[in-house]
């Protein structure tokens, strides 16, 4: 096997083993991609997730040819393009991705809530953005 050098990732990956990859290299034929992380260990991946690695028939391999030939051909219909552009999201992200956004939602209705009900309310502001007005020493 002969692999090329690549700077970044083959795709945005969200997977916890790829996260902390420093090394890509790319097959010649890009067929397989390996990647290497700071904790010694040493992927291989596939450059397509669909092929299939062992040794094709004629019959299967007439077959993935006419469906990559569909995919070229329509690639430019809406609904297609979005299936070609989906990419898995692990279901723990897409779970904290949620949680973040309803604790966001309840942070913004209580200050809301808070202006509504209290006349004399003040937006609270980060610490860390205060200006300092006395030094204590």
């Amino acid at each position: 096997f002969f692999f090329l050098m690549i700077r970044r990732p083959p795709r945005s990956t969200q997977s916890r083993s790829s996260a902390a990859s420093d090394v890509y290299k790319r097959q010649m034929d890009n067929h397989y991609i390996l990647c290497g992380s700071e904790d010694f260990n040493i992927r291989l991946w596939k450059s397509e997730p669909s092929n299939p690695i062992g040794p094709k028939n004629l019959r299967h391999a007439r077959k993935l040819e006419y469906r990559e030939g569909l995919k070229e051909k329509f690639k430019h219909n809406p609904e297609i393009r979005r299936i070609l552009n989906h990419q898995h999201v692990p279901k723990y992200i897409l779970n904290a991705k949620r949680k973040r956004h309803i604790m966001r939602e309840a942070k913004h209705r209580k200050i809301k809530n808070q202006e509504l009900n209290n006349p004399d309310f003040e937006q609270p502001k980060a610490e860390r953005k205060k200006k300092v007005t006395e030094i204590i020493e």
